[in-house]
């Protein structure tokens, strides 16, 4: 069948041909530059407060050198720019929401980053616009007693609240890389540091600030003239005079300039506060009109808004769904395959049309968090929702699943059953986590990674890297594969020799190897359900490897090798007897070799 106009097919969904703006897209593009912007800027202003522990000047010459980017033209209009940008579009995503059902997370952070202008905009008035409006000096020898001693709490609420949203904002978008997965706690870390570091920062400067003001009082035995800060606003003009003589002339003062900052709260508050209303007085207008049916699995049908997207459908049903990326279209672990009892439905915008495309999704699939159901609707999601975040850390192409020709390992020690009769448990258990710590580091060595441990067996892959340790590493061609296998199984041999002579063990005799080794095509991707869901590799490459592997036991050699694999790896069969052997479930024979001095081999 045709789904929203795309062909039958098995490519991935592709965009009509007309040419469209893509406006949640460019939304969603300029949320996320404008955001990284603001979150440098934070991280710098946080990490100069942090100063203040270590000196006041120190602070002072950091800020200063700060104050060269960000008071530039060109510095004012990126920053105040981003600023202006980030709101609005985060309070017009807001507005258009179907739902207001959120996961506990995004609430926490649309909660904080509504609170940012309020706090934020008194802290503006302190700083840059009575710098620009009245030449206020606005260092932090004079900003700080604007709240040191009397409300030191306001700026650790400022900078706790935008650090919050800031990190949530930050993790919603790196989770998707790999590397940040297996850094995750270290940025963890940094992030609780780094706030720590300024309020602490702040507070000996407040201290420090408070101690000097009180040595020039004992000094001076008498009041010394205070910031314009601390004055009220009823004396506002002697303080314009002693900020600069040319501000007379200008119609704002420091007292006019707080009481515009209050009104400029409350615009805010009434704006945003709309924000919230909106989706809300949409919602109970669209009630009222049209609205479709969307069938889940397990025969549960839902009545949605039409307009909503599937993702919000199923968040306002109480239905779980995943959504690592938090419905922001980056991450595809909303995607859903639609049912052949469904309606037409809306092309894939270009953004969710490129994503399918880059993973590979068959016709039928698309992204929850940007489908909006126009008509009925059948659904089967295509990511378990218990897993979620804490359970799946990345899904792409690979987790979908892949064909890639791969070199498989398979080798096990022989007659190990017998030799573990005679040993107590934990001395059996010690040889074995012994003889894998040598073999794994052996299979590593040269480009392999080990795919499981079976008893005293290991199955190794080598091509597969990406796969395994979900990086970014690119694919090694298969020839390499090939001979950076028969260097490892050279390595895991001369380790394995290295074990036995390894008095701890007390081996009566020594320790014995077999191994089966082939390169073919092979599916790779994530097996299981889950927290048992992981990557592995299946299909005929690896059952030929394991039956290669029975046959070095029967034939008392180390290593079986298939033909294939010597001819890829540069070696060839010259020297070697040839011998056809049969594997299960094939019609065809694969021939093989044995390899009695498998160190000849390696370059």
């Amino acid at each position: 069948m045709s789904i929203g106009g795309t062909t039958g097919t098995s490519e991935s969904p592709k965009p009509s041909s007309a040419k469209k703006w893509d406006l949640d897209a460019i939304a969603r593009r300029g949320r996320l530059v404008s955001g990284i912007i603001l979150f440098v800027y934070v991280l710098t202003h946080l990490l100069n407060h942090s100063l203040g522990i270590l000196d006041i000047d120190l602070m002072e010459r950091v800020q200063e050198w700060r104050k060269v980017v960000t008071r530039h033209p060109v510095g004012t209009v990126v920053l105040y720019g981003a600023l202006i940008t980030h709101v609005f579009l985060a309070l017009g995503k807001t507005a258009s929401r179907h739902s207001i059902r959120l996961p506990k997370r995004e609430l926490i952070q649309l909660l904080l980053g509504v609170a940012i202008p309020i706090l934020l905009i008194e802290h503006l008035a302190d700083t840059r616009i009575s710098n620009w409006l009245i030449d206020f000096n606005d260092t932090y020898r004079k900003t700080i007693p604007g709240y040191w001693p009397r409300e030191p709490w306001l700026p650790v609420l400022l900078a706790l609240v935008v650090w919050g949203h800031a990190c949530i904002g930050m993790h919603f978008w790196l989770n998707l890389y790999p590397w940040y997965q297996r850094t995750v706690m270290v940025w963890h870390a940094v992030a609780i540091l780094v706030p720590t570091l300024a309020i602490a920062g702040y507070v000996m400067a407040g201290k420090t600030i408070e101690a000097e003001r009180k040595l020039r009082r004992a000094e001076r035995a008498e009041v010394v003239q205070p910031s314009p800060l601390l004055i009220p606003a009823s004396f506002t003009t002697v303080a314009v005079t002693n900020v600069s003589a040319t501000s007379v002339s200008k119609p704002w003062t420091y007292g006019r300039i707080k009481d515009k900052s209050v009104i400029w709260i409350w615009m805010y508050v009434g704006f945003a506060a709309l924000a919230f209303i909106t989706p809300l007085i949409a919602i109970w207008v669209r009630h009222l009109g049209p609205r479709v049916k969307v069938r889940y699995p397990e025969g549960r049908t839902v009545s949605a808004l039409r307009g909503a997207s599937l993702l919000e459908v199923s968040r306002s049903n109480g239905i779980p769904h995943t959504s690592v990326c938090g419905g922001r279209g980056r991450c595809s672990t909303c995607r859903v395959h639609i049912g052949p009892q469904s309606d037409p439905q809306p092309d894939p915008k270009p953004a969710e049309a490129k994503l399918l495309e880059k993973i590979g999704a068959p016709k039928g699939v698309r992204l929850a968090c940007q489908l909006r159901p126009v008509g009925q609707l059948s659904i089967v999601q295509l990511v378990a929702a218990k897993d979620a975040m804490k359970k799946i850390k990345k899904f792409d192409s690979r987790s979908l699943g892949v064909e890639r020709e791969i070199v498989v390992l398979f080798a096990d020690l022989r007659g190990f059953t017998s030799l573990s009769e005679d040993r107590l448990p934990y001395d059996t258990i010690f040889l074995l986590n012994e003889y894998f710590t040598w073999q794994q580091s052996a299979i590593r060595k040269h480009g392999g990674r080990v795919d499981k441990f079976m008893g005293d067996g290991i199955m190794a892959l080598f091509g597969a890297e990406d796969i395994m340790d979900r990086s970014d590493a690119e694919t090694v061609d298969a020839s390499d594969c090939c001979k950076n296998a028969l260097n490892a199984l050279t390595d895991m041999l001369e380790a394995l020799d290295m074990l036995n002579q390894d008095e701890r063990l007390g081996l009566e005799e020594p320790l014995r190897m077999a191994i089966g080794v082939h390169v073919g095509t092979a599916v790779l991707g994530d097996l299981g359900a889950g927290q048992a869901r992981r990557p592995t590799a299946i299909g005929d490459v690896v059952n030929a490897a394991a039956r290669l592997e029975s046959l070095a036991k029967e034939w008392n050699t180390p290593v079986v090798a298939s033909v294939e694999l010597m001819e890829k790896a540069g070696w060839g069969v010259m020297g070697f007897d040839p011998v056809e052997v049969d594997i299960r479930g094939k019609q065809q024979s694969l021939k093989v070799v044995r390899l009695d001095d498998p160190a000849a081999l390696s370059s």
